[in-house]
């Protein structure tokens, strides 16, 4: 099986990157400013009582991102591994040289 050690790695710190930007968004202020704009509105309470819930959610992705990056770093580590430990064993037969 052909696997890009790099490419898995690139992922890995991509998904990083993106779950920290997702993690730095603000939806609880920014809903706040919504309501500030709309003050004793119903639209102000919704936002108000809607950011925890949307901040939540923006974490929670961002945990995934990083889950995943997580797997596609062990990914990139097993493999490496599992190829030198088999190209270790073919040169201690004496058929294949490293």
């Amino acid at each position: 099986m052909k696997v890009s050690r790099e490419l898995l790695l690139a992922v890995q710190r991509a998904f990083d990157e993106v779950a920290e930007k997702i993690d730095a968004l603000d939806a609880i202020s920014g809903l706040s400013r919504l309501g500030t704009a709309m003050p004793d509105s119903a639209i102000a309470r919704a936002a108000d009582n809607a950011g925890p819930y949307v901040e939540g959610a923006y974490l929670r992705v961002a945990e995934r991102l990083r889950d995943m990056a997580e797997i596609a770093s062990a990914n990139a580590t097993d493999y490496s591994a599992t190829e030198d430990d088999f190209a270790a064993r073919m040169a201690a037969t004496g058929v294949l040289t490293p």
